[in-house]
């Protein structure tokens, strides 16, 4: 999801990536620095969490 977005934004879109929490912060922590922050690109990236 966030290459995905990634790839998105380097050829101009602006992607919003969405999912539950845990999956759009913990999992994908690397990704999100290595190919959203260092570059640069305009991805946001959004996500709910549920509470029980």
């Amino acid at each position: 999801m966030i290459y995905t977005a990634a790839g998105l934004a380097t050829v101009g879109w602006r992607p919003v990536a969405y999912s539950i929490a845990s999956f759009a912060t913990a999992r994908p922590f690397e990704q999100i620095r290595y190919c959203v922050s260092y570059p640069n690109l305009p991805v946001v990236i959004t996500c709910q969490y549920f509470l029980e």
